[in-house]
């Protein structure tokens, strides 16, 4: 059986590498009062960005929020029953996404975010 604790400590220290490393790819400008990017200065360009260049932060940020909740239940005791029915969730999905907060059946009736 998986620790799941450890999958997630692992999972949330990567997610905060990615993080830090997409936030040190957009360096300040000082003296200029804002932030300068790389996909500023490609706007600037006429350039298209990198394919998922400015979907990446959001997803992973989203991600992170979904390990950092799912740690936040496994230390209160609820980590493993799904926030919406409160069943346990089957272990196969747990394997799948440890961060999962609602079982299979409950996420086809959950309208997306």
């Amino acid at each position: 059986m998986l620790d799941f604790e450890k999958v997630l400590l692992i999972r949330r220290a990567q997610l905060r590498r990615v993080l830090a490393s997409h936030a040190d790819a957009q360096p300040r400008t000082e003296g200029l009062g804002r932030l300068w990017s790389l996909e500023g200065h490609r706007r600037s360009l006429d350039v298209d960005p990198e394919p998922g260049e400015q979907r990446l932060a959001p997803w992973v940020a989203s991600e992170l929020a979904a390990v950092e909740r799912a740690l936040d239940r496994f230390h209160s005791g609820s980590y493993g029953l799904c926030v919406e029915c409160r069943d346990l969730m089957p272990l196969t999905q747990l394997e799948r996404r440890p961060w999962a907060e609602v079982c299979d059946e409950c996420a086809q009736h959950t309208p997306p975010e």
